[in-house]
């Protein structure tokens, strides 16, 4: 029950106006103040002075006397800036009009002074006088009015306490703003740009209820803050729906689902719709519709977490947050809950801790979206390791074959100096065989005489047109072989002298073939590659050789040596091989190594011999360089003396 006076004194600091107001309902809104002072006021005895939306006038009684014997100052505030006309009347304890104030909305002049966070008026009233304030209130928007009385010092504290809760929630309104704009330009997620559209709403909203548009934005534009108010709190409605679904969009979730995300949408733009055509009605829908929108988005997150969203954990708790908000405020308002605090603060504090849950929610859900793209990444990984393992198994099967057909091919086209080279002592050991056949034959004969140095020459011949034979087998053994894994320490120049085995036949009369052999320790190879690999920048050397202009005095040498290095394990073997063929042109030097590429005529070559010289070298753990030299170009081939493992 309100109290019928308040007493005011040197030690009084502050009073609800709730506690201490007496109504009275002007139906008609009509009623002027000399009428209303014969009225009869009634008791107002809930916590908070809210009649919600109404079509009346209400006229409210505050008496206040001095109880002192000392003037006293008294401050009233009103916490409420959508009220579209508030009329402040002052009279004494005779009903004599001390002094009148008009205030509200739709009064805002472009003269008006000085827009303050809230309004707040003084009284001075004399030692033991009474004074008795009516207040008139009328508006098409809720009519809640948070009334204040304070002492001077009490008022200093109570709005120092006011601005530091503000700067407190603008503050980390702010820093979330900025966060998530950083975000979204990082992420490029349009998630980001709904959720930061119903945070900017928001806050332009909070601006506006709390009276902080800059003065020029306001003046004379009446009912220009509940347009903002009205407006931002629909956008900002639609800015969660969307936000909450492109939330959830990878999650799976009953058909139903989208189908209540595009109502809400259309809803929320039908209503907005409605809100530009028709204000007031429009104000009253936003009311009733922005608690049913958020409590469907509740519904809706808690779904998804029911289905298995880990996700809408946090989620869940932002949206449920303003709504207890309300509730808690709803309870203050009805009588259920009495606490000013809850009145005041409730809201603000519900939606800065929502933010807060909110960039939680976002967090929680990259580090989920991240785990769950690490582990499908890994098992990617695994799918596409096992498809390259199989894909490099396929290549080197490839490339050995390819080796092995490049190999073939050398040897296809050496046959016939093979046959040249094999002929020579097949003759020698036929011509051995013919003396021995006849001497077997006619031996015992009359007349019939062999010495025996025709036997011993016959015998020779045999001899070594075997052991020639044998040594082009054994070389061609060495070439055609595959089944070296392990290099082995061998002396190069027996390599250098088999490969030339078998190219002499090429040479004809005008290729020489010179020597200069200085490396006297074995080296570690593997056989049949390097016989290739010689035999690949011979061959190339003869075609070149052959292929110019004019045949002078030309030449191959092949020179060996040794390079020393720091350690004796760190020394290289050199073989040079130098032609008097044409210089390679610049365009072609950097090339030549490459797969396919030739410079020979078609169905002559496949651009594949110094390719795989080249990797037969790298097996080696060696390199190979070419250079145009004067009168011609060299072959530099370097292998290790210590091949590491």
């Amino acid at each position: 029950m309100a109290s019928d006076t308040l007493y005011i004194d040197r030690n009084f600091e502050n009073a609800y106006g709730v506690d201490h107001a007496w109504i009275y309902e002007d139906k008609e809104q009509d009623e002027e103040l000399q009428t209303i002072l014969n009225r009869t006021f009634l008791d107002y005895s809930r916590p908070y002075l809210n009649f919600g939306f109404s079509s009346s006038a209400y006229w409210l009684r505050f008496i206040m006397k001095n109880s002192d014997e000392l003037p006293q100052e008294i401050y009233y505030s009103y916490q409420n800036h959508y009220l579209d006309y508030v009329d402040i009347y002052l009279v004494d304890d005779r009903d004599s009009l001390l002094t009148t104030g008009s205030f509200g909305a739709q009064r805002l002049q472009p003269s008006y002074k000085g827009i303050k966070m809230n309004p707040v008026y003084d009284i001075v009233i004399p030692p033991g006088a009474a004074v008795s304030m009516y207040v008139r209130i009328q508006s098409d928007t809720p009519l809640r009015i948070p009334f204040f009385f304070n002492s001077p010092d009490s008022m200093l504290k109570r709005e120092r306490k006011r601005h530091v809760f503000l700067g407190f929630f603008y503050g980390i309104a702010g820093f979330s703003l900025v966060l998530v704009f950083s975000i979204m330009l990082i992420t490029r997620d349009r998630m980001y740009f709904y959720f930061l559209m119903a945070l900017l709403g928001l806050i332009v909203y909070m601006i506006a209820y709390d009276n902080l548009l800059p003065r020029w934005v306001i003046a004379g534009r009446p009912a220009f803050i509940l347009h903002v108010t009205t407006a931002c709190s629909l956008l900002v409605g639609l800015f969660y729906v969307l936000f909450t679904q492109r939330f959830f969009s990878q999650e799976k979730a009953p058909s139903v689902v989208s189908s209540v995300f595009s109502i809400l949408k259309i809803l929320s733009i039908i209503f907005f719709a409605w809100y530009l055509i028709d204000y007031y009605s429009g104000n009253k829908i936003a009311y009733f519709f922005l608690p049913l929108l958020m409590l469907s988005l509740l519904a809706l997150s808690l779904v998804y977490w029911l289905s298995g969203a880990k996700l809408a954990r946090f989620f869940f708790w932002a949206l449920f947050i303003p709504l207890a908000g309300v509730v808690l405020q709803a309870l203050a308002n009805s009588g259920v809950i009495y606490s000013h605090v809850l009145v005041v603060y409730s809201m603000k504090a519900s939606y800065m801790l929502q933010n807060i849950v909110f960039i939680i929610a976002i967090a929680d859900r990259y580090l989920l979206m991240q785990q769950n793209f690490t582990g499908l990444l890994q098992e990617k990984v695994v799918e596409r390791t096992m498809k390259l393992e199989e894909t490099l198994d396929r290549l080197k099967s490839t490339q050995q074959q390819l080796v092995h057909s490049e190999k073939m091919a050398s040897l296809g086209t050496l046959t016939s100096g093979i046959a040249h080279e094999i002929n020579n002592p097949l003759n020698a050991i036929s011509g051995g065989m013919y003396f021995l056949e006849e001497y077997t034959e006619k031996k015992g004969e009359e007349g019939y005489f062999t010495d025996k140095k025709s036997m011993e020459s016959a015998r020779s011949m045999i001899r070594e047109g075997f052991e020639k034979t044998y040594k082009i087998v054994k070389a061609l053994m060495a070439f055609s072989q595959s089944d070296q894994e392990k290099p082995v320490k061998t002396d190069l120049h027996e390599i250098i002298d088999n490969t030339l085995l078998f190219i002499m036949y090429r040479l004809g009369e005008n290729i020489r073939i010179e020597k200069d052999f200085r490396l006297n320790k074995r080296v570690p190879v593997f056989q049949d590659k390097l016989h290739q690999v010689l035999l690949s920048v011979l061959d190339n050397a003869i075609y070149a050789i052959q292929h110019k202009e004019q045949l002078k005095d030309e030449f191959i040498r092949i020179s060996t040596w040794e390079v020393k290095g720091r350690t004796a394990g760190e020394g290289r073997a050199v073989i040079e091989i130098y032609n008097s063929g044409p210089a390679i042109p610049d365009s072609h030097i950097t090339k030549i190594f490459d797969p396919f590429f030739t410079t020979k005529d078609p169905g002559e070559g496949t651009g594949l011999g110094l390719s795989i010289t080249y990797s037969l070298i790298q097996d080696h753990q060696g390199n190979i360089e070419v250079h145009n030299v004067p009168d011609g170009v060299c072959f530099v081939i370097s292998l290790p003396l210590s091949m590491k493992s």
